[in-house]
């Protein structure tokens, strides 16, 4: 080989090097951009005060951020105070936090699934499920929650973050109106059966009613809509 076919093999083994760079550039780019836009969409402020949070004041607020025209399925409270609000910055393992389940009906899809076979629908209707996550996430990975986990506070912040599911048909739990029991008052029936307990309580609504619970204590209540407490 000769010294113009080595010059021309270098120049040939150079471009190539070159446009693999470009190429690895312009995937990062787009894959960053996919990363950014993802969460602008799908993640936003916690309405209200973090530190003293109040699942059903801010209801409505969540809502709108899932979809105003979403219906409810479910809410689940983790590590609720006292007072009936949630300190969303406290540094426990896992850090409180609240999850919110909805449904969207939406047209029916392409490629429709039979009767009976799963994403079938006997009703000819589709849905749509949303989910909504509040709690702390990391301020430098804003697309990969970091909720369950301890880090320094410097690097959190609380958020909802919002996650869209495929479409199904049936929904397989019945839709909740929107809660209207206080959290606070809540607790105050819990104490009126044991004055003794002052933990932090997880609360839950769903199929109908409100469970209210306290770990490692034999604290399991349940209300009705009306906030009253059924019997055990």
């Amino acid at each position: 080989m000769n010294r113009s076919e080595n010059k021309i093999e270098g120049i040939s083994r150079n471009s190539i090097s070159f446009l693999m760079i470009i190429i690895a550039i312009s995937g990062f780019i787009f894959f960053i951009t996919r990363v950014i836009s993802y969460s602008d969409n799908n993640q936003a402020n916690v309405p209200g005060d973090s530190s003293n949070f109040d699942v059903i004041q801010t209801y409505n607020n969540v809502h709108a951020f899932a979809g105003s025209s979403s219906k409810l399925y479910s809410i689940e409270a983790y590590y609720v105070n006292s007072k009936g609000t949630m300190n969303l910055n406290a540094t426990l393992l896992p850090s409180p936090y609240i999850d919110y389940e909805f449904e969207t009906e939406i047209p029916a899809p392409k490629n429709i699934p039979p009767m009976g076979a799963p994403g079938g629908s006997s009703t000819g209707k589709f849905y749509q499920r949303t989910t909504i996550h509040i709690a702390q996430v990391s301020m430098t990975d804003k697309a990969v929650e970091k909720s369950k986990a301890i880090y320094s506070s410097s690097n959190l912040t609380v958020a909802m973050n919002k996650q869209i599911f495929n479409p199904t048909g049936d929904p397989e739990n019945q839709f909740e109106d929107p809660p209207l029991c206080s959290f606070k008052d809540l607790w105050q029936k819990a104490l009126s059966k044991d004055t003794k307990f002052t933990s932090l309580a997880t609360i839950k609504y769903n199929q109908g009613r409100y469970s209210f619970s306290i770990d490692q204590t034999s604290i399991s209540l349940k209300f009705d809509q009306k906030c009253n407490l059924l019997a055990q």
